[in-house]
């Protein structure tokens, strides 16, 4: 700041500049603002609560897979055998 500001004394086209600046957008150039809190965690956090861990779920507390996931393992391996038998069955009959 303190470069900037000797650069606006020593510079006049530089300072009618920044007073045009000034004009235009407001206040003069302040220091920046302190660090924003991480509100990331917390909203994701209350989504999984509302939506009862469908959405962000917590991976590290679920001990296993789900038995959706068990179902949809049973189905695909038993229409890879009825595929299977099915081709068999046709490859052994005549005609």
């Amino acid at each position: 700041r303190a470069r900037f500001d000797a650069a606006l004394a020593a510079d006049a086209e530089l300072l009618e500049e920044f007073a045009t600046f000034e004009a235009i957008f407001g206040a003069p150039l302040e220091a920046p603002v302190a660090d924003a809190p991480d509100l990331l965690p917390a909203v994701q956090k209350k989504l999984r609560e509302r939506s009862r861990g469908r959405f962000y779920r917590d991976r590290f507390a679920e001990a296993g897979p789900s038995w959706p996931m068990w179902l949809s393992l049973v189905f695909v391996l038993l229409v890879a055998a009825l595929s299977v038998a099915a081709t068999s069955w046709i490859a052994m009959t005549p005609g």
